[in-house]
């Protein structure tokens, strides 16, 4: 992977990243939507968590962050929310700078963050109400929740639903606003395998046919592959972006694609570079 800077921590282009999908703007290099220059972070008089952390993101990809717990990554990923401001370094979104949460990005939580006192229409509706008219509301919540599979189920609280409806409600909600970016952090890691792997599948029709961004925290290798155009593996002690790793599995990805000699060749790839950036411990699954 090329710009890799003095530090030694590696660039993801925004360039690089359109390569995943042959798209171009007819420059020699398209433009990041998302940009982290130098960013480091630290809590408190602590050490850094993240360390000289260089990304940049062109429009409507999806990329993964990997690496064990105590790498930095949820760390970067609410740093892009607005959540959290770094130490030191740069964030632009569409060249401008990152100071807070915004309509232009979303975030679905590993743990369930639908509101038990609102139906899955209210749940699905909440970051649409001072920002969309009634009538277009109505028509996307209807659609959202269609796209999910959860018609019939609009007026249903979610203590009434599964753990997989629940967090159909949780990706109907992060999708609603139409964000530039969507973050999710560990979004299916709380089910069982195979809700978890369905449901990675249903979000990948979501996504093909919506014009965001992904960025997507997670331990799970397999996931990563299955689901990204780019894995990004990171170093620990302080966290670190390694090398980001080019998917090359065509869209729409077969579920069968889990079992082909390519994609177990590539997870081996990059258990070896997690494995090398911590020293041997591993950590990713």
């Amino acid at each position: 992977m090329r710009n890799v800077t003095d530090s030694g921590v590696k660039t993801l282009s925004a360039h690089d990243l359109r390569e995943s999908t042959g798209s171009s703007t007819g420059a020699d290099e398209p433009e990041a939507i998302l940009r982290l220059d130098g960013v480091w972070a630290a809590y408190g008089q602590g050490p850094a968590v993240l360390e000289d952390a260089n990304l940049a993101i062109g429009g409507r990809q999806f990329v993964a962050l990997i690496g064990p717990s105590g790498c930095g990554k949820t760390t970067l990923l609410n740093m892009v929310a607005g959540f959290v401001a770094p130490t030191r370094g740069t964030l632009l979104l569409d060249g401008e700078p990152i100071t807070g949460p915004g309509a232009d990005r979303s975030m679905i939580f590993q743990d369930d963050a639908v509101f038990p006192w609102y139906t899955v229409k209210k749940n699905v509706e909440y970051g649409l109400r001072f920002t969309v008219d009634k009538a277009e509301r109505d028509r996307r919540v209807a659609e959202l929740i269609e796209l999910v599979g959860l018609a019939g189920r609009e007026n249903a609280y979610p203590h009434e639903l599964s753990g997989g409806m629940r967090k159909r409600v949780d990706v109907a909600r992060g999708m609603a606003p139409r964000p530039r970016i969507l973050l999710m952090d560990e979004p299916f890691a709380a089910l069982d395998v195979m809700t978890k792997t369905r449901l990675q599948e249903e979000f990948l029709r979501l996504w093909d046919g919506s014009e965001m961004t992904v960025l997507l925290v997670t331990h799970d290798i397999e996931e990563a592959l299955f689901m990204s155009d780019f894995v990004v593996p990171m170093g620990t002690h302080p966290g670190r972006l390694r090398e980001a790793v080019r998917v090359p599995f065509e869209r729409p990805r077969d579920p069968l694609l889990r079992t082909s000699s390519e994609f177990q060749e590539l997870r081996q790839r990059l258990i070896q570079l997690l494995h090398e950036s911590h020293g041997g411990s591993g950590g990713a699954r």
